[in-house]
């Protein structure tokens, strides 16, 4: 990280590693600090990458989430014998968030293609007085 000093760092799969460390309260304590210490030292951003189960809706980051910039969940299941990805943004801090899940495929040569649903405004009514 010195040599390269990068600007954003992106830890996926939360869930794995934090399965792989334990699930005891010092351990989310020790992640929470190392999350938060990543981002001082780069001067950057953090990304956090989890999945979830694509029939859950909810999934226990702890404090995790309030020291990382962004929260980024991952989902994928079966619909109608097609395989079905959604990513969902829990948290992106600094940017207003207005969807809060797109589709996304995982396409070779390309990698993640996100499918961002068309913005929908407002309809004004018409005008009566205009003849």
């Amino acid at each position: 990280m010195a040599s390269t000093k990068p600007k954003v760092i992106v830890i996926d799969n939360f869930a794995v590693l934090s399965n792989a460390l334990g699930n005891f309260p010092t351990t989310r304590s020790i992640l929470q600090n190392l999350v938060n210490e990543l981002a001082s030292m780069i001067g950057g951003i953090t990304v956090i990458v989890a999945e979830m189960s694509f029939n859950k809706e909810s999934i226990d980051l702890g404090g995790i989430e309030f020291t990382s910039d962004a929260v980024i969940i991952m989902k994928h299941g079966i619909e109608k014998a097609m395989l079905v990805r959604i990513m969902g943004f829990r948290k992106l801090r600094r940017a207003l968030i207005t969807v809060a899940e797109v589709s996304f495929t995982i396409r070779e040569g390309i990698g993640i293609q996100v499918f961002i649903p068309p913005y929908l405004e407002e309809v004004k009514p018409p005008r009566l007085d205009v003849h």
